[in-house]
């Protein structure tokens, strides 16, 4: 077994398979894995090292093409953004790179839609989709006859693998890579666009002491962010608790064929747009870049219109955006209920262990009054405070949190998080609702069957809800989100230096405590009068056949 980290850069070596699975050195692996279980259930780690446990590959010689420069931007509407980023690479050796391979992790609400290379100062390779067969025939085909050739594919649930081949010898290789992403929106009103690690490599000490850089000249010299947002700029603040940004509104410049149309353009129609930018040296990120754009008007329900550039297609896209049902402060369950507090007490938790006793202490104190609660903790095992919630009152809330501050240990080993679920639902109160909080790194074995576990738990019972609290800097977000989206829950995320952790919890408790809502159904009523009634799954359809 060979040890290192999670960067990114481009691999290669003499084999044309992707690279292995990744796992926390401080957990076991799971039972009856084989070894590469873990590669679609947790983000790349930002700093710490991470095992390579693909056997097969530890006598194979790699090396690591560091990015000269990382760019991203990226074009803001409402809670919606389409992110580019672009990589510039060296191949400095007098040898051509026969075979490589690049990594990242694909957060939650993102989509790939664009991919494409450019090496040196002529040759241009844009992807078109094709199954996966005969793209991987293609890149063969290319590559074989000593073309180069770039493939995008997606080697697990959330992580994809871009493959060149024929890399030139002193050459640049630039490669970019579009998403779609949908912005995170919190209890305050907040987007939030959260850019990961992979963008943005950093040197990581390996356990011996040597780093996978051989010297600073081998680090990205330049990293730059810059993002437009667009809309209704006056209801709009931006701002970044990870980083010091620099945000300048435009004005965009206006094609007009004479001095009137200038002099008597009517300055609603001048569209304005805010522009964030953020530039780093040779270090580069130190942790994830959070951007968060305040609109008082997120929680509304808004429609853009778009008209082809060419007047005379005629072609018009219409876009309705309907915010998430995000919990308020005044829509609290005046109905008793349960609460039941699940914490990750993993090996992987052991840099957490502060923040985790932190946020308990914080969520125990604000369980009202009339409802029952109780405390569990899991890895490889789990056990509970007591074998059944215990009602809210000074004295249990004094046995709770003095169980949090001796029991809550990173001594449970793995990050098995099943088995304890089915023992909480079969031991909950049957009476009543059950609002289940998940208080985890995210880093979880098995994940997809989770999902599905917590799924057909909402299908058995919909008074069940499960929600999500991810805990430091190296958090699997996606998965944390996909928890709260499966249990019909709310997710949210308390970093390392997080200053305001009881506003979270304070955010966490109003969402648990808040009403069971379910959308019904939707009413859209055209310009011509026309009314459409339909759920979330059938008007749009009806829309499509109105507007025809």
């Amino acid at each position: 077994m060979t040890e290192g980290v999670s960067i990114p850069g481009i691999w290669w070596s003499s084999t044309n398979s992707f690279e292995a699975g990744l796992l926390d050195p401080r957990e076991p692996l799971p039972p009856n894995s084989n070894h590469d279980v873990r590669l679609g259930e947790c983000d790349f780690d930002t700093g710490s090292p991470r095992h390579r446990v693909d056997d097969s590959e530890t006598t194979k010689p790699k090396r690591v093409l560091p990015p000269l420069s990382v760019s991203v931007t990226g074009r803001i509407l409402h809670n919606s953004a389409r992110i580019s980023t672009l990589h510039v690479f060296y191949n400095k050796t007098d040898a051509a790179i026969e075979n490589s391979s690049y990594y990242f992790v694909l957060p939650a609400g993102w989509m790939v839609v664009k991919f494409e290379c450019r090496t040196g100062c002529q040759k241009i390779m844009r992807s078109r989709v094709e199954r996966e067969k005969e793209a991987q025939n293609f890149f063969h085909d290319a590559t074989t006859s000593g073309e180069t050739a770039g493939l995008l594919k997606q080697v697990t649930r959330n992580i994809f693998g871009a493959k060149l081949g024929n890399i030139p010898a002193r050459t640049k290789v630039k490669m970019e890579l579009t998403f779609i992403a949908q912005l995170e929106v919190t209890e305050d009103n907040y987007a939030r666009l959260v850019i990961p690690m992979f963008l943005a490599p950093r040197p990581t000490s390996l356990p011996s002491g040597k780093s996978h850089y051989s010297s600073l000249t081998d680090l990205p010299q330049r990293f730059i962010i810059e993002i437009q947002l667009e809309g209704d700029l006056e209801n709009l603040r931006v701002n970044s608790p990870s980083h010091e940004i620099r945000v300048e509104k435009l004005c965009p410049p206006r094609n007009v064929t004479s001095w009137n149309a200038l002099v008597g353009a009517n300055s609603q129609e001048i569209t304005e747009k805010s522009v964030v930018t953020w530039q780093g040296g040779p270090d580069c990120l130190d942790g994830e870049f959070i951007l968060e754009i305040e609109n008082k008007k997120i929680d509304r329900i808004q429609a853009w219109k778009e008209t082809h550039d060419d007047i005379n297609i005629g072609q018009q896209a219409l876009m309705v955006t309907f915010p998430p049902i995000v919990p308020r402060k005044n829509t609290y369950s005046t109905r008793n209920g349960e609460l039941i507090f699940v914490t990750d007490c993993s090996g992987s938790m052991t840099d957490k262990m502060e923040i985790l006793i932190s946020m308990m202490t914080f969520l125990l104190k604000g369980v009202p009054l009339g409802w029952k609660f109780n405390i569990w903790r899991f890895g490889s095992r789990q056990d509970r405070l007591w074998p059944h919630s215990h009602d809210y009152s000074s004295q249990s809330l004094e046995t709770a949190l003095a169980y949090v501050q001796a029991a809550l240990r990173p001594d449970l080993e793995g990050s098995d998080l099943l088995p304890a679920l089915t023992e909480i639902l079969s031991t909950r109160d049957p009476l009543g609702r059950t609002e289940i909080i998940l208080i985890t790194d995210g880093k979880l074995w098995y994940m997809d069957k989770i999902i599905q576990y917590l799924r057909r738990a909402r299908v058995d019972d919909n008074r069940v809800r499960f929600f999500a609290l991810g805990l430091g800097e190296d958090i699997a977000r996606r998965d944390i989100q996909r928890i709260a989206m499966s249990g019909a829950g709310y997710a949210d995320i308390v970093r390392t230096t997080q200053v305001n952790r009881e506003a979270i919890a304070v955010h966490m408790m109003h969402a648990a405590l808040s009403q069971h809502n379910n959308l019904e159904d939707i009413e859209f009523t055209s310009s011509s009068g026309t009314r459409y009634r339909g759920n979330d799954g059938t008007i749009f359809t009806t829309i499509l056949h109105g507007l025809r």
